[in-house]
């Protein structure tokens, strides 16, 4: 991976936006449509499994709401980071937190040894992911990598402080289930949450506790591999 593609989007937003922050509307949005492009044009060069689809609804949807405080449990290589913090340095809003521990170990508790998941992550040289990594953020100034268990990083943010939640850490039952539950009490009322690979039988129980306690965003959803939950106050009370 090479920093000069990040550095030059960056490069890239900086320019269009000075030549056009007070344009409104249509012009805005055509703006934002190229910078897009561009961003999808780079996603290749990060690790990881964000395709181009998910790619573009995601800068979208942090496009149209704005959120301050973005959390992201699950980094890797950066792949779902990299278009997420390219959307909050066009707007020049909020702050990503990019939490992975970037360990063998850890990547692979839960899963049976001879699981394929769990020989995979074994095989990976996870100091060089994390350092390609950040390297990869430097120019991203509101992009703050946390080398930690997701368990351990959740205890940074206050409760009801994050307005955007991206899950795809734990590959297992109880680690996909302790990402949501520890970090629900900590989502803003109204605030989202994205999970990664719902259509999996692990994460069953993560997607049974959102259902009960918040709204699903079906139009915002990508079918049933990657759902959006809105939390609502009153869905947790009727």
């Amino acid at each position: 991976m090479k920093i000069k593609y990040i550095f030059n989007l960056f490069l890239c937003a900086i320019f269009l936006l000075a030549e056009n922050r007070f344009l409104l509307g249509d012009e805005l949005d055509a703006i934002w449509d190229q910078y897009v492009e561009i961003t999808i044009e780079n996603l290749s060069k990060f690790p990881g499994w964000c395709s181009k689809e998910k790619a573009k609804v995601l800068m979208n949807f942090i496009y149209h709401t704005r959120p301050k405080i973005c959390v992201e449990i699950g980094s890797f290589g950066g792949s779902t980071t990299y278009p997420i913090i390219a959307a909050l340095s066009f707007t020049q809003r909020g702050f990503l937190y990019a939490i992975d521990a970037w360990d063998n170990q850890i990547a692979i508790e839960g899963l049976a040894p001879t699981d394929p998941n769990a020989l995979w992550w074994n095989s990976l040289d996870m100091d060089t992911i994390y350092h390609q990594f950040v390297t990869a953020m430097l120019p991203f100034k509101q992009c703050h990598p946390l080398r930690q268990r997701s368990t351990e990083a959740v205890y940074r943010f206050p409760e009801e402080s994050i307005d955007f939640l991206y899950i795809d850490g734990s590959f297992s039952s109880l680690g996909s289930f302790q990402d949501v539950t520890l970090y629900f009490p900590k989502i803003k009322q109204g605030g989202y949450i994205w999970i990664n690979d719902a259509d999996y039988y692990i994460k069953l129980d993560a997607i049974s506790f959102l259902m009960e306690n918040s709204c699903w965003i079906k139009k915002e959803s990508i079918k049933n591999k990657c759902i959006v939950f809105q939390k609502s106050y009153k869905k947790r009370h009727n």
